[in-house]
């Protein structure tokens, strides 16, 4: 439960990359990437609330979504 989950965004073979990371706990999702193999883009941090609404994704939406999932 501790350990954030991750989605990385990356094609084979590539020298860029972002990653996507939740953290349940702090319910805080983390942007972070890097491109030409060592060149970090700097990252932030938001809330998982903050996201979604500025997103303008509401609760009935996450429902629909996450029922199609099963």
């Amino acid at each position: 439960m501790g350990q954030p989950r991750e989605i990385r965004f990356t094609h084979p073979y590539s020298n860029s990359g972002i990653v996507i990371e939740f953290t349940r706990r702090s319910q805080k999702i983390s942007v972070y990437g890097w491109y030409d193999s060592c060149v970090g883009i700097e990252s932030t941090t938001i809330s998982l609330a903050d996201f979604l609404t500025n997103l303008g994704i509401t609760a009935a939406m996450c429902e629909k979504a996450l029922k199609g999932a099963e």
